[in-house]
């Protein structure tokens, strides 16, 4: 889902049995939202919409969405927040692979591995790389410190080679990120619908291009070739043919990495002149 509002563009990408129905109410309080509304009571808020939508069982409850939301002020300014793993990028040059306005939250993050220690306790909480018949734990511990287990996972999740890894509960919850609207049975493994937030300054002169998308996209695409598509001199020019072209781009590439188990997409591009 995505919403564009004047200079305000969200993506949703909600996952569960209610999935849909949870990303299209965040996606109906971000526009609906009052605008002097702070980005932490925002995500607060939708969050609590959905808790009153779901019914309680543990199929809804288990429900949940991204959110990746920026706003652009008048003078360039972005302004991002966001929660799950719908990343926003960007690319001022024709060169490189662009810089990330988000981090993902997810288990492969060591900043949210230790801050969901500190908040529940190492033995209520544990993130895995899950195998056929054994889990393999993704932060092991030497000497007091904490790093990302050498040994990896078993099963690569995107076309960086990244591997796939959940947050596990003793319940049998499990969740591919940590930090979500909703997934209300997770919160006691420390999933949090708190936003990162950050304030990206206005270039001094050029065009800046911005891509705001689902993991079914950053999952498929290098960051080089998006960078290649949306940087096209044909596409700086036609927002809408820069999203087609990415668009068809990545259902051909996911289609051939990932064939009937390739998620969905759901991108928005944006072009700010200075």
């Amino acid at each position: 889902m995505f919403l564009i509002s004047g200079r305000q563009f969200c993506v949703a990408d909600g996952h569960g049995k209610a999935g849909k129905n949870v990303a299209e109410l965040v996606r109906s309080t971000v526009e609906t939202a009052p605008p002097d509304m702070s980005f932490e009571e925002l995500f607060a808020f939708a969050d609590d919409n959905v808790r009153m939508m779901l019914d309680g069982s543990p199929a809804t409850t288990s429900s949940g969405t991204t959110l990746s939301l920026v706003k652009i002020d008048t003078d360039g300014t972005c302004r991002i927040a966001h929660v799950g793993d719908s990343e926003v990028r960007c690319y001022d040059s024709d060169e490189g692979e662009g810089t990330s306005w988000t981090h993902d939250h997810g288990p492969c993050c060591i900043r949210e591995f230790h801050r969901i220690r500190n908040a529940v306790g190492e033995p209520n909480i544990v993130f895995y790389h899950p195998g056929c018949l054994f889990k393999r734990p993704v932060f092991v511990e030497k000497d007091g410190e904490w790093s990302m287990n050498s040994q990896g996972g078993f099963v690569k999740c995107n076309v960086r080679d990244e591997w796939m890894s959940y947050v596990f509960t003793e319940g049998g919850g499990y969740l591919a990120m940590t930090r979500a609207i909703g997934d209300f049975h997770m919160r006691s493994a420390g999933i949090i619908s708190t936003p990162d937030v950050m304030v990206i300054e206005p270039l001094k002169s050029g065009t800046r291009a911005v891509v705001l998308a689902s993991d079914g996209l950053w999952d498929s695409m290098h960051y080089k070739e998006v960078r290649a598509i949306v940087r096209h001199p044909e596409c700086l020019a036609n927002v809408e043919l820069a999203a087609d072209r990415l668009m068809e781009a990545t259902l051909t590439r996911g289609t051939e990495l990932f064939g009937r188990e390739l998620d969905n997409i759901t991108l928005i591009v944006i072009y700010i002149q200075y």
